[in-house]
């Protein structure tokens, strides 16, 4: 079997698929393929397990490469270790690592041809930035995620991504417009998978529940859980802890509670608490445990409610102060008001206000982390795109000079021969004279020629220096810009004199000239100021 290439995922008709036939690969080649083959396949399996939602198997094989792919891969490979680390900071909650590891993906994504993993790595992004509250930016990014998946034919990709903006809608929008919205996108779904059971088909309908249960429609609400289940039930390659089903047990559970059913709700809290024990995720026990703190404080059984409160309470990290706990204090609010204990109850409403004001901030420092990882990407690029121009304006160099041995040796040749046939053919003096200088004025001709294309190529590699250089020293002419760079790459007085086609003396003038026009004192050094622009 051929190792496995950075866009294998295309090849096959799952991630499953994909996942077996590497695992197969890694376990016939053993040892025998070379490192840097074998850490890019279990890379690959990562990512696969990582994406079927094998988290604990995803996470191991990714400590065994990644460390070796980031110091030796390709960049294509470090992007989807990238790609891997943000999905499971996604998974974890950890939305502003998640974001950081998924811009750098992206930016590596988008200058090769994976236009899938650039699709899947951008809905990454948007996910990320819409639990951290950068909405417009998640708008951006799972906007373009469907622009891709439409450009590739891949309507299933595209309805997943429109899937993906019900995070951020259901944030923003009224629930009566979020409805609206996913009552289309459901219809879109079944038009496009027929009877066919979809992910996205089992998501949305996830979505309608949720809203419906916010409506405290409970019927409608059930309904669309059950749905969501009968889908779910019917994929054989989904683990029984996918997060969804965490999700619509979170459903049913309210569902039950609303109708009074308390032991229907306990085992729907039960079985969604189960499933994200398996996957170590605590967000769904933690909205179970305040869903059943409600249903108690309701029906004033403080005693129960204040057990499942600080159960809840102890599940979120300290260090949290996203959406988990600003509902843990309004619930602690609600609690301390149903004891009468007004103190108390002042003291969380502040809280409340207190948090407000950090969120707000919060919001704010995330969105000035992505300009910043946005504007160090973009240097980086800039960095790549400079040294790319000066490799090439290198290789420009190196193929003058070449040529211009190659035509100083031929043009020796040919002297040597016309003067060995002129003495054979006893012509005069002044004939031999005529011809070499003849043959020395077409290769200074050849030679000009060169030097001009040369200086074009210099002067388009070398443009964004020369518009910063003029930008800091306006009064600096086009040559004198133009020496400058020149002295910049390395070149001597001579050799510049020589591609100007001007004299050493005269390119010494323009040099004092530079250096007064730049305000530079006797100790200043030219091509170190020079160097240090940028």
């Amino acid at each position: 079997m051929n190792p496995p290439a950075a866009d294998v995922f295309h090849r096959f008709t799952s991630y499953q698929e994909c996942r077996d036939t590497l695992y197969t690969y890694l376990r016939k080649a053993g040892r025998k393929i070379p490192e840097q083959e074998r850490m890019a396949a279990t890379l690959q399996v990562a990512f696969c397990e990582v994406v079927l939602n094998h988290i604990n198997e995803g996470q191991d094989l990714l400590q065994q490469c990644s460390s070796y792919i980031l110091l030796y891969g390709r960049e294509e490979e470090k992007a989807l270790v990238y790609h891997t680390q943000c999905r499971l900071k996604i998974h974890f909650a950890k939305f502003s690592e998640a974001l950081d590891d998924g811009l750098k993906a992206l930016y590596i994504f988008r200058q090769h041809p994976y236009h899938l993993l650039t699709l899947i790595t951008s809905t990454c992004c948007g996910v990320a930035c819409s639990n951290l509250n950068l909405f417009t930016e998640g708008i951006d990014h799972l906007t373009e995620s469907h622009r891709i998946a439409v450009s590739m034919g891949d309507v299933r990709s595209a309805l997943l991504a429109t899937a993906n903006l019900n995070e951020i809608h259901m944030r923003i929008l009224p629930v009566d417009d979020c409805i609206a919205y996913n009552k289309e996108l459901l219809t879109e779904i079944y038009n496009e998978y027929g009877n066919k059971p979809s992910v996205a088909e089992a998501g949305t309908c996830v979505h309608l529940g949720y809203l419906y249960s916010r409506q405290k429609e409970y019927i409608l609400a059930s309904s669309y859980a059950d749905r969501a289940l009968g889908v779910m039930q019917q994929f054989d390659y989904l683990p029984p802890h996918h997060f969804l089903y965490t999700n619509i047990f979170v459903i049913k559970a309210e569902v039950a509670g609303s109708l009074g059913d308390e032991k229907a709700m306990l085992r729907y809290a039960q079985d969604c608490v189960e499933r994200a024990r398996i996957i170590h995720k605590a967000t769904p026990e933690i909205d179970v445990d305040f869903l059943l703190f409600r249903f108690y404080a309701e029906r004033k059984q403080l005693r129960k409610a204040k057990r499942y409160l600080d159960k809840a309470a102890a599940l979120i990290p300290d260090t949290d102060r996203g959406s988990l706990y600003h509902d843990l204090i309004e619930n602690r609010c609600l609690y301390y008001a149903a004891t009468g204990d007004t103190a108390r109850e002042l003291q969380y409403f502040r809280l409340m206000y207190d948090y407000k004001i950090k969120a707000e901030q919060q919001g704010l420092n995330s969105r000035i982390q992505y300009i910043n990882t946005i504007h160090a990407l973009e240097l980086k690029q800039k960095e790549v795109d400079q040294h790319k121009a000066e490799l090439d304006f290198k290789t420009q160099e190196l193929n003058m000079t070449t040529y211009h041995l190659q035509q100083r040796t031929q043009l020796l040749n040919d002297l040597k021969e016309s003067i060995a046939t002129l003495r054979k053919e006893n012509h005069r003096p002044d004939t031999v004279f005529k011809t070499i200088s003849r043959a020395i004025d077409q290769a200074f001709a050849k030679e000009e020629s060169e030097k001009d294309r040369f200086r074009e190529k210099f002067d388009e590699a070398h443009r964004g220096f020369i518009v910063r250089l003029h930008r800091a020293h306006p009064t600096l002419s086009p040559t004198e810009c133009r020496i400058c760079a020149l002295l910049r790459s390395g070149f001597n007085t001579k050799d510049i004199a020589s591609l100007l086609s001007s004299s050493p003396r005269n390119i010494e003038n323009h040099r004092v000239t530079i250096r007064r026009k730049m305000h530079l004192t006797r100790e200043d050094n030219l091509n170190l100021v020079l160097t240090a622009i940028d």
